[in-house]
């Protein structure tokens, strides 16, 4: 115990240094770049992101300034596989709006605009930028679901296969049965609909453009499509070897199971956030291992709640104390993996208070805490009166099981940095575009009076000073309140590559402050922050 828990620790000190992590892809510059105005049309659109991307169902549409699509191009890789191309046909003089779409690392699609002009006298479109911006398509929250579904069933069908094998000379209940070999039709029906439903949830389509088999197909050609693949046939493996439980104990059973359940396992981890994070192969193995030691745990207790009867009724004292002392190795390998995965998504402990991603992270951690409080009673219980004691605690365990796998599902959905709450203090940010790095404090960021400064630092430390420096301030809307469309913030130089503003805020809730860079006429820069302003 001692030893694996040396090891477990020296792995999470290994990974907790904070890191370039970023869960979903973000556009990093662009030609044309936000708010550029062209002397000549441009030729395509070249948008360069901080991770590579997927073009499969990218797509990059240009409106008119009426809001008309005027054209509907299906991009490629440009030079890497972070930038992607969509070449134009001849636009004319005006203002145009380009809104574009990917999909992530991890399968997630990813949206945003931006306007230029062709020509100095045409007017801007700012506001009609934030419905392509913040827009969520619908099928969101139906992979939400699927993942739910996914995640239960494999946790029950592994952890529960596990419990049973502890003693293969009983017969396995038939509530314990059912639950194991319905864990696995459960995940692998997820897994099937998961693949079919891709296509047009990365496409912004709805959900009845699932019956174009085309969009299948292209599915199967992305990563997400081939580990759903490889998730899919061990999960039937698994089913085929789950109606025949009653050869659990022979060496070949075992060793099949294992194999598809590792399968299955690495299939989530290899589908999901760990592959955005760097280096991708460690992140990947350190959260199978997570989702392997929580399934081991959670879906015995699961079994051990649901069919009280069968293993805490007498005669498997043997197996419920050999799952305990598995829990005692699960439990530490799991806060382990955990925080050393939160540190590496997160990159700073405020992320917690801050952002949706943490807040929803800390209820999960919160709800762990009581569960593994609740284990140790249970352990306690069965050392001392055996395992006919520990019915209340495990129905009670098996509850609060559940919510987690509900809160992990909805968590693999989100972006850290999403959603960030409002503040009652200071707010400051940064952002980098084409190697500049723009730092904006907002002081006391709290409705009324505040002060702004804006300070722009390249690599190296030293640059000319920019052609010009714009901000501009708008709501989105929300909280009962009305949207309200961008007004300039009046900037005043204090020094090189230094502005302030004196600017009085309203309302609180969570503003959009956008800081336009002109390092030179012919280049420009949009930082883009959310800032959230207390009462």
């Amino acid at each position: 115990m001692r030893r694996l828990l040396l090891a477990v620790a020296a792995l999470a000190a290994a990974l907790a240094v904070p890191g370039g992590a970023s869960a979903h892809a973000v556009l990093v510059t662009s030609e044309p770049a936000p708010f550029a105005v062209l002397d000549a049309p441009p030729s395509e659109v070249v948008l360069r992101f901080n991770e590579p991307v997927g073009t499969v169902f990218a797509s990059v549409r240009v409106l008119a300034a009426d809001g008309t699509e005027v054209a509907s191009i299906r991009p490629s890789h440009g030079a890497s596989r972070s930038t992607v191309v969509a070449p134009l046909a001849t636009l004319e003089v005006g203002t145009w709006v380009v809104v574009w779409r990917v999909t992530s690392a991890d399968g997630h699609p990813v949206q945003g605009s931006f306007t230029f002009r062709i020509g100095a006298d045409q007017p801007d479109l700012v506001p009609e930028l934030s419905a392509y911006d913040s827009a969520e398509h619908g099928l969101s929250s139906l992979f939400n679901v699927i993942r739910g579904a996914v995640l239960a069933g494999l946790v029950v069908a592994v952890g529960g296969a596990w419990l049973l094998g502890r003693d293969p000379s009983s017969r396995a209940g038939a509530r314990s049965t059912m639950l194991v070999r319905g864990g696995t039709v459960v995940a692998a029906v997820a897994t099937l609909q998961a693949l079919v439903a891709f296509g047009p949830h990365a496409s912004g389509l709805r959900i009845y453009a699932a019956r174009d088999v085309g969009l299948l197909a292209d599915t199967l050609t992305t990563a997400f499509g081939r580990w759903h693949v490889v998730r899919l046939v061990a999960l039937v493996a698994m089913a085929w070897l789950a109606w025949r439980l009653e050869r659990r104990g022979e060496r070949w059973w075992r060793g099949a199971w294992s194999v598809a359940a590792v399968a299955a396992v690495v299939s989530v981890s290899a589908s999901g956030h760990p592959v955005t994070q760097s280096p991708a192969a460690l992140s990947v193995a350190v959260d199978a291992v997570h989702l392997s030691a929580v399934s081991l745990w959670l879906g015995g207790l699961v079994l051990l709640g649901a069919d009280r009867r069968a293993w805490l009724g007498g005669g498997r004292d043997a197996a419920v104390a050999s799952f305990s002392r598995m829990a005692g190795f699960a439990v530490p390998a799991i806060v382990a993996t955990g925080t050393a995965q939160s540190a590496v998504i997160l990159g700073s402990p405020s992320e917690l208070v801050d952002t949706r991603y943490g807040r929803l992270l800390a209820v999960k951690v919160a709800v762990a805490a009581v569960l593994v409080a609740l284990g140790g009673v249970s352990r306690a219980l069965l050392r001392r009166s055996g395992a006919r004691s520990l019915s209340s605690s495990v129905a009670s365990e098996m509850v609060l099981a559940a919510v987690v796998v509900a809160l992990t599902a909805i968590l693999t959905g989100i972006a850290p940095g999403d959603g960030r709450a409002a503040s009652n203090g200071d707010f400051a940010a940064q952002q980098v575009r084409a190697e500049v790095l723009a730092s904006v404090t907002l002081s006391p960021a709290r409705t009324g009076d505040n002060e702004l400064h804006v300070v722009l630092v390249p690599p190296g430390g030293a640059l000319d000073e920019p052609e010009s420096i714009a901000a501009r301030l708008s709501f989105p809307g929300g909280g009962g309140r009305p949207a309200l469309p961008p007004s300039p913030v009046p900037l005043e130089r204090v020094g090189p590559n230094h502005v302030t503003a004196r600017l009085a805020v309203p309302f609180a809730g969570t503003w959009v402050l956008e800081v336009v860079v002109r390092p030179e006429a012919s280049r420009s820069l949009l930082y883009r922050f959310e800032v959230p302003v207390g009462g």
